[in-house]
């Protein structure tokens, strides 16, 4: 239903302007064409030798009325036809959007178990710089952290400590902040004084993965660093991200270069996919870039393809309806009398699809004045239509004013729309949330769909709550784990 009233909104206005024109362009032709069959009989009567000429050559005019319907027609249903198409596409960008947030929270999820695992491994190093039963508490860290593959304690920058030593022996010994090729983003740790996450990189023991290193300082000296690492295979999993092309996304994760300050890409893909394609967020821990797109991105839906196809047909039978009125004149008249009935029986029945809306419609001006509405505009408020009828729409603001601020005063003016939240004074005298979806017509009055949010914020405020609740227990449990571990 939400889709509908958004399509609504984009094509209320281009509609209702489409029958209007038609009934007139048909009008004026009409009147046009039977003016000028009577001046043509006058002067055949009168004197045949000083005959006005037609608009077209009387042979060429019922062909060339044909193609130019047609054109016009085929003009506006191609317009139609464009704005369904942006709506799937904003639809198909939404939706892949809340997949990048996904696995946006699951990647961050894995950094924040990092942090913890990380500063839990600081806790045991004392104040003169010696690391107390470092092979049991890092053993439990990682039992405790199935997807982080090793712990490291580096003071000076110099690997001496690593967990599990089989496997990341190589690594033992390694100067990190003497080796210029590396050094940056551990130099932006400690200048950062929190956890910062290098890489995708080739690591010293092999394979290819992240780096995350605390700065660990002691006595108010830089002591070393506290690190994890983990493994590019157990990151992407841990974010659910399938490199193997079985799902209906492609990922990418990417990231500048602290060297080349270029971007490098780290999930390989068919050749041909353009990265411009993709949708993305940042992930600030490691100062990269999630990004995803449709495996169909490049696929018409098939009710696009069918509008397109009926629009074509709709504007050819157009143009020929136009073809065959013109060739027979004495026809037209009755013929358009049945296209205007149709058209206003048309218009009737939209008419009564807005009054059914679930939202409440209002066009009204900028001073508040109310034009017109639908049944659920006043039915929600609790008015009559008679009583609604005379109210200013600052009437029904709890702020007493419908003003907006100027960066949505000029969306509107450029065409765009506007989302205002507003509270409703109802006839009995309670509030009631309410979101307002703006537009400018183009007779200059606005047209607003108005939707009950009240349920909704109520939703929110209840989440709000049970989310600060549950960061106090998660934070009180976080103070005690130190303890529980000594």
């Amino acid at each position: 239903m939400g889709e509908m009233l958004i399509y609504m909104k984009l094509n209320h206005n281009f509609i209702l302007h489409l029958s209007r024109n038609s009934r007139q362009l048909s009008e004026h032709y009409t009147s046009k064409m039977l003016q000028h069959n009577k001046q043509q009989q006058d002067h055949e009567l009168n004197d045949p030798s000083n005959l006005t000429q037609p608009f077209f050559p009387s042979k060429k005019r019922p062909l060339l009325s044909g193609i130019l319907i047609f054109i016009l027609l085929a003009s506006l249903v191609g317009t139609l036809v464009y704005q369904r198409f942006l709506i799937k596409k904003e639809n198909k960008k939404h939706e892949t959007l809340k997949v990048v947030e996904g696995a946006k929270e699951k990647l961050q999820e894995l950094l924040l178990q990092s942090t913890s695992a990380t500063k839990t491994l600081s806790f045991f190093i004392r104040e003169d710089g010696t690391v107390k039963d470092y092979d049991l508490v890092a053993s439990q860290i990682i039992a405790a952290n199935q997807n982080i593959d090793a712990l490291e304690l580096v003071p000076g920058g110099v690997i001496k400590y690593i967990y599990p030593v089989k496997g990341n022996d190589r690594a033992l010994g390694y100067d990190i902040l003497n080796d210029p090729l590396r050094n940056k983003e551990a130099y932006k740790a400690i200048r950062k004084k929190e956890l910062f996450f290098a890489g995708p990189l080739t690591l010293i023991q092999g394979g290819v993965g992240v780096v995350g290193r605390l700065p660990v300082f002691r006595n108010d000296k830089f002591w070393g660093f506290s690190a994890v690492i983990i493994k590019m295979s157990n990151l992407l999993k841990a974010a659910g991200i399938d490199t193997a092309h079985a799902g209906n996304y492609y990922f990418q994760l990417s990231k500048i270069n602290p060297e080349t300050k270029k971007e490098e890409f780290f999930i390989s893909h068919t050749p041909g996919i353009k990265y411009s394609d993709f949708v993305s967020v940042d992930l600030p821990d490691g100062e990269w870039t999630l990004s995803a797109m449709p495996m169909d991105h490049n696929n018409v839906s098939m009710d696009i393809v069918l509008l397109a196809v009926l629009g074509f047909l709709f504007s050819f039978l157009g143009g020929w309806i136009v073809f065959i009125v013109v060739k027979r004149p004495d026809k037209l008249n009755a013929l358009v009398k049945v296209r205007t009935a149709e058209l206003e029986k048309s218009e009737e029945k939209y008419r009564s699809l807005i009054e059914q809306a679930s939202d409440g419609i209002i066009v009204y001006s900028f001073d508040g004045t109310i034009h017109q509405f639908n049944k659920r505009a006043y039915t929600e408020s609790g008015y009559s239509r008679a009583e609604f009828a005379k109210l200013n729409l600052k009437d029904l603001m709890l702020e007493r004013k419908i003003g907006m601020v100027q960066s949505n005063t000029d969306a509107l003016q450029s065409g765009k729309t506007a989302m205002l939240e507003r509270k409703l004074i109802k006839k009995d005298g309670t509030l009631m949330d309410i979101e307002i979806n703006v537009s400018m017509m183009p007779d200059s009055n606005l047209l607003a769909f108005v939707r009950n949010i009240t349920d909704r914020k109520i939703t929110e405020k209840a989440l709000k709550e049970s989310e600060q609740k549950f960061s106090r227990i998660f934070q009180s449990n976080l103070l005690a784990w130190p303890s529980m571990m000594i």
